[in-house]
């Protein structure tokens, strides 16, 4: 009986169990790109967001080179046109959950990310009025919540 307790303690401890995940956590700057264009009832509607800053975590299990990546962000969408009243300014606190992918040397890296994301806006300047023949006839609200999809491709130099 003692034999096989000892059997099994040295069995244990000759037997490597390791697992191994690397979390970073920092500061992010970012310009997105967007593929739409908005045209209500033959007005052209120009919307950019210009910037993003935030914070991000990440999580990735280096022998396959995957893992997580979940952030909070502000960005700004202006919305102007032609024949919209005035400018808005709408304030977003945007937060995307990725599924990553990298690979690459230890000091450069190319990474891939996908997934989706939840957008709260958290302050605007007010209603989008469009004019005609400087009649203005119709009002938007922005929608205080938006969910949608996100992808992106990058460049890691450490």
């Amino acid at each position: 009986m003692n034999k096989k307790i000892i059997y099994i303690v040295f069995s244990l401890l000759v037997i490597s169990f390791s697992a191994n995940a690397q979390f970073k956590i920092g500061a992010t700057v970012g310009v997105p790109f967007k593929l739409n264009t908005i045209n209500i009832n033959d007005v052209d509607i120009e919307n950019s967001r210009p910037f993003n800053l935030g914070i991000v975590a990440e999580t990735m299990f280096p022998p396959f080179g995957i893992g997580f990546e979940v952030s909070a962000l502000y960005e700004l969408e202006k919305i102007n046109g032609e024949n919209i009243a005035k400018a808005v300014h709408i304030g977003y606190i945007i937060f995307p959950l990725n599924f990553k992918w990298k690979v690459g040397m230890k000091h450069l890296k190319v990474f891939a990310k996908a997934g989706p994301t939840l957008s709260i806006a958290i302050h605007d300047s007010g209603n989008i009025e469009m004019e005609r023949n400087g009649i203005s006839f119709r009002n938007f609200k922005p929608k205080p919540l938006n969910f949608g999809f996100n992808v992106g491709v990058g460049l890691e130099i450490m």
